[in-house]
């Protein structure tokens, strides 16, 4: 059994205060998209002394501590939007974190920095792009690279990309790239910050996720707003739109569904192309989200089960007959005012409608299921 601390510091990396007196925190880390913090402290608090916590110039760690006392960093976030609400008895402040995966998304390319690669990675591609904002003056994250080498991914392609561009959201493009990959900035020390890439993230740990045992309650939800078998993508003026459709359509029973996605972002042709057959890719597929709250005390850190993980998942209630190999794609962790822990974890499709990248790994989850 482990446990958690908060830590603030400077935004150039260390540890300056633990923050003894946050209360109702809240952690959530999900494969596809940024991770959050939230959590409220007593605006009197000296933990709010002043400097202490300064919006986006004070980061945030969480810390995982094992049962052996060993600390691990799992997640680091700028101090982002606070609130403070004072009344006669009590002064409360809210905190929000933003990760350096959704800083990147708000950072830029300008019109000095149009670049173009050819026949390169598109993980070197991503790792240009976040030198190209750390190099500006200000800019620099203090982000190295995770690999060695200049072919994370094996998937070769060109890229050119204009003023204007969010870095985030041009990365999170060519990881939506088939057969794409999954990335995200993660803290390795109180200090450095790396950018990885995994093709896909997450190992078999042999766990098994089944109602009544590891798992308390059940949320299954299935959305089929995005689904689309027949697809039109556009982009950017001048380039020619893509029409594609699943090739065995006129036997599909549930007939004809049409989708409509456009971004002007998609500056060049081959981008387009290699989005529209993603997006046909992920539009097609309808798979179910399963939030799982786990029992009290299951969870025994991120060794067990942490994002990208396949784990098996088995639930027998009415009408689910349910056994199963589904991802990881959320991990949430919420910390009660005397330190009481809730972990639930997401699997199967992510909790927003944007379904990504899915036939790859559906075919490496088939796989699983068959040993």
């Amino acid at each position: 059994m482990g446990g958690w601390q908060l830590v603030a510091g400077p935004s150039t990396g260390g540890y300056d205060m633990a923050l003894t007196d946050a209360k109702s925190r809240r952690m959530s880390w999900r494969l596809t998209e940024a991770a959050t913090l939230d959590f409220t402290i007593d605006g009197r608090s000296s933990n709010l002394a002043p400097g202490a916590l300064q919006e986006l110039t004070t980061d945030v760690h969480a810390l995982w501590v094992s049962a052996d006392g060993t600390s691990q960093p799992l997640g680091r976030w700028r101090v982002g939007p606070t609130g403070d609400d004072v009344e006669d008895t009590s002064h409360t402040t809210q905190v929000s974190g933003l990760s350096y995966r959704a800083i990147l998304s708000s950072r830029r390319l300008y019109s000095y920095s149009t670049v173009t690669w050819s026949s390169t990675d598109i993980g070197e591609i991503a790792w240009g792009l976040i030198q190209q904002t750390q190099t500006r003056p200000g800019g620099d994250l203090g982000i190295v690279k995770g690999w060695t080498g200049t072919a994370p991914t094996g998937v070769i392609k060109d890229r050119t990309y204009t003023a204007g561009d969010s870095i985030g959201e041009r990365i999170q493009e060519l990881a939506e790239t088939l057969p794409g990959f999954d990335w995200d900035i993660r803290p390795v020390s109180e200090s450095a910050l790396q950018f990885d890439v995994w093709s896909p993230r997450g190992m078999d740990r042999g766990v098994i996720a089944e109602y009544g045992g590891l798992v308390a309650k059940v949320r299954r939800e299935v959305s089929v707003s995005d689904y689309a078998n027949a697809i039109r993508q556009s982009g950017a003026s001048g380039l020619t739109a893509r029409e594609l459709e699943a090739p065995d359509l006129s036997l599909r029973p549930e007939g004809r569904w049409d989708g409509v996605f456009g971004d002007d972002g998609l500056i060049t042709q081959a981008s387009l192309d290699d989005r529209a057959a993603y997006q046909l890719d992920a539009a097609q597929v309808i798979r179910p989200a399963y939030t799982l709250t786990l029992r009290a005390g299951a969870w025994s850190g991120p060794d067990h089960i942490w994002l990208g993980d396949p784990i098996r998942l088995i639930i027998q209630s009415g009408r689910l007959n349910i056994d199963t190999i589904q991802r990881v794609q959320q991990v949430d962790v919420a910390l009660g005012e005397d330190g009481q822990e809730t972990v639930e974890i997401t699997l199967g499709a992510p909790r927003t409608d944007y379904r990504r990248r899915p036939a790859l790994v559906e075919q490496r989850l088939t796989n699983l299921e068959r040993r």
